[in-house]
């Protein structure tokens, strides 16, 4: 019997069994001591999932107005009042789309189908894009779009934010229509977005300009080692790869590595850019090092004094490092000092599964590093 090529990607990213790390143990995932309890169950039934909070941060980090990703948020969990939804809290006779008079007015209609709204994005979306752009799930439609807005948009500048803020105009657009009667063209909702996109930006920089600069890498102490860390996940196939980078007090670069790891949730593959941290410095004999890292998760986890995910085998090869003979520190920082780290790990999300060392510093961190990233 063959395993379904999920299944496959995600135990590829699982470390292979080790007789130092102990025998497996079951246990229960959803309470700190990994045993059973009713409260435990009824609290990880009411939990917001993780892909629910990938998605919100998705949008949250959309660089438009509050009220454009207020209404993406909405429309995600399909709670705008279109016909659809109004017909189901009794508040309309209909669902069929008032614009067009064709089919069900839900959100993916309203938005994408329906004639009007097509009269838009066939403006937008390059035409070789058109037919997969249509067969897109609702969901895929919505946030893959946004993270994979740049094959689609023919004008590519700032892309996924041109993208809500259209989806925002059409439903302001169909409201005005039915209620206001108001008569809109094309090119008024185009440069329509292009104004709220500009006076976005132009608010920020104002607002920029009074707060601090970024915070900056911080060079270790004489004598120490700094190793930057990081993990990512595609959101649309949950491609992931952890990265990191070595650099001594000087800022000199030591080396870089990244690893990719077909499919795992974001924690684990944070995990893997510590452990093979940890993996590096022992070969090359480095004994003070300071490991950095933005997951205040990860820190969190490998600091507890109780036992936190014992039957994890990544945790526990990790812990098992930690007290060796050396001095080991770990720190939580800044995700902007951490951008180094994060575009090697980027670079690898989605190759063959395996590791890249990198000797000299590459092309695509070269202006991070310049920076003082």
């Amino acid at each position: 019997m063959v395993l379904p090529t999920n299944v496959l990607l995600r135990l590829a990213a699982i470390p292979t069994p080790n007789a130092s790390l102990g025998v497996d143990v079951s246990c229960w995932r959803w309470d700190n001591k990994q045993k059973f309890t009713t409260k435990s169950a009824y609290e990880s039934l009411h939990t917001p999932c993780a892909p629910k909070l990938a998605l919100w941060g998705v949008i949250w980090r959309l660089p438009v107005p509050q009220r454009v990703r207020t209404f993406m948020w909405l429309a995600v969990l399909g709670k705008i009042l279109t016909n659809h939804e109004r017909l189901r809290r009794h508040l309309a006779d209909s669902d069929t789309c008032s614009l067009c008079h064709d089919g069900i007015e839900d959100v993916v209609h309203v938005l994408r189908d329906c004639v009007r709204a097509r009269s838009i994005w066939t403006q937008v979306i390059k035409t070789s894009k058109l037919p997969e752009f249509d067969s897109l799930s609702t969901r895929d439609w919505f946030i893959g779009m946004l993270t994979r807005s740049k094959e689609f948009v023919i004008e590519c500048t700032n892309s996924e934010a041109r993208f809500a803020v259209i989806r925002w105009i059409l439903w302001s657009w169909r409201n005005k229509s039915l209620f206001d009667t108001d008569t809109i063209i094309i090119e008024s909702i185009l440069h329509e977005c292009d104004r709220i996109l500009l006076g976005f930006q132009a608010t920020k920089s104002t607002t920029t300009a009074k707060l601090v600069h970024p915070p900056l890498w911080c060079a270790p102490p004489q004598g120490w080692v700094t190793a930057n860390v990081d993990g990512t996940v595609r959101l649309d196939d949950n491609a992931a790869a952890s990265g990191g980078v070595f650099r001594d007090s000087t800022g000199r670069w030591l080396f870089g590595f990244s690893r990719s790891l077909s499919c795992c949730p974001i924690l684990f593959a944070e995990l893997w850019g510590v452990h093979d941290a940890l993996k590096q410095a022992w070969c090359f004999g480095y004994k003070k090092l300071i490991i950095e890292i933005d997951s205040t998760d990860v820190v969190d986890l490998l600091l507890r004094q109780h036992d936190v995910l014992r039957s994890d085998t990544l945790a526990v090869s990790i812990r098992q490092m930690l007290v060796q003979n050396w001095q080991v520190k770990i720190h939580k920082i800044d995700r902007d000092s951490n951008r180094v780290a994060d575009a090697l790990a980027g670079a690898s999300r989605g190759s063959p599964i395996g590791e890249t060392f990198y000797t000299a510093s590459p092309s695509f961190v070269q202006s991070l590093i310049m920076k003082g990233f």
